[in-house]
């Protein structure tokens, strides 16, 4: 009962579609298209959710700052990026204080005063680094959770670097 040596072989009787694949030449070719079509899928979708969860969590530093430099007799009504390219974080306060009183409260102490702007009374700039801090005071008149009295807070930081 002697049998030939190729009815042993089991390597060629298993060639199907995927292993004629794998050993012609055009396999690196269809790896690449591959792994280029997803990466053209990915990519997009994963700076899409980061930017989305910067923004959504609060986690912006310049947009954090704005919120900080906020008086503390002032409710928070907004805050976010005010450009693109988040070089400008922002942030709205409603405080019972006088327009007098808000400019004459100090920012955190890293924030270091700037020059008086005298086209602009009722605004007051700080510098940290090459952070810009301007802190805006109005009568506030146009809001609805505004009541007779109340002032309208500003702060905005810029990144000048």
């Amino acid at each position: 009962m002697s049998e030939s040596p190729l009815s042993w072989d089991v390597s060629t009787k298993r060639r199907g579609p995927i292993a004629k694949l794998l050993r012609s030449g055009r396999t690196g070719v269809a790896v690449l298209v591959g792994v280029a079509a997803l990466a053209l899928l990915i990519v997009p979708i994963a700076y899409f959710v980061e930017r989305v969860a910067t923004r959504q969590g609060g986690v912006h530093r310049l947009e954090q700052l704005a919120k900080q430099a906020q008086p503390a007799s002032a409710v928070l009504i907004d805050s976010g990026l005010k450009d693109d390219k988040g070089t400008v974080g922002f942030a709205d306060g409603i405080s019972t204080n006088t327009v007098a009183t808000l400019l004459a409260q100090a920012p955190p102490p890293q924030w270091k005063p700037g020059p008086p702007l005298p086209e602009s009374p009722d605004t007051r700039l700080y510098q940290f680094g090459k952070l810009i801090l301007s802190v805006r005071v109005d009568p506030c008149t146009r809001l609805r959770q505004c009541r007779p009295g109340d002032a309208l807070v500003y702060t905005e930081v810029q990144d000048i670097s």
